[in-house]
């Protein structure tokens, strides 16, 4: 009889998990615009790198398109030179809370805190404030970036082997 329940129970969250999984839509990044905006969802980015660092963030508002856009860019973090791609990275767009969370994996350091993060975005019409966290263990980087109001939000990288490597966020409303 237990065994039943358990397998039952098992079953039904299998199901639950592939049903909630299916409704979240994934985009793997490229390295060109697409203007491919999501409200909500996954995209998937980045090169096999070790010991990175976030060197820069810029921040600009295109007002005829309405895009806001944030860069960040991705560097060795021994030498602080370029590296042409950033490393693997995911970026989800949440409703609730409204926020967008950008995964750096193998970012150990900020060379811009989020206090400064935040104040770049102090005129923005989307987006609030900052908050990082890094994992010392797994030495990965986590961007928690508040949203006033619901986005659709578009990721991309710029590749140049004379530029750092850098992930493109743009949002706009929907």
């Amino acid at each position: 009889m237990k065994k039943t329940v358990w397998m039952s129970l098992l079953a039904v969250g299998v199901f639950v998990t592939i049903s909630v999984l299916a409704e979240v839509p994934v985009q793997q990044v490229g390295s060109d615009k697409k203007s491919r905006f999501l409200e909500t969802g996954v995209f998937v980015g980045g090169y096999s790198q070790s010991e990175l660092a976030l060197l820069d963030i810029r921040h600009s508002m295109s007002k005829p398109a309405k895009i806001e856009r944030i860069v960040l860019d991705i560097g060795d973090i021994k030498t602080g030179k370029p590296v042409d791609r950033p490393g693997f990275f995911h970026v989800a767009i949440q409703k609730n809370p409204k926020r967008i969370v950008v995964d750096l994996e193998n970012v150990e350091e900020a060379k811009i805190t989020s206090q400064a993060f935040t104040q770049l975005l102090k005129k923005s019409p989307y987006f609030s404030k900052v908050n990082y966290f890094f994992d010392t263990r797994s030495k990965n980087l986590t961007i928690e970036i508040s949203v006033k109001a619901p986005v659709e939000v578009e990721v991309f990288e710029l590749v140049n082997e004379k530029m750092p490597g850098r992930i493109v966020v743009d949002a706009k409303s929907p």
